[in-house]
């Protein structure tokens, strides 16, 4: 996956899932993005 597709991905995750947002730049949700993403 491209850095755009990951960003973008994360930006469509983020609108659709307000209440994942507080969670943003915490490594725990990082490694849950990785994980749907199948990046892990």
């Amino acid at each position: 996956m491209t850095i755009a597709g990951f960003l973008a991905h994360v930006i469509g995750h983020y609108t659709g899932h307000p209440e994942h947002r507080s969670a943003i730049g915490t490594p725990g949700e990082y490694a849950r993005l990785r994980a749907q993403l199948g990046m892990s």
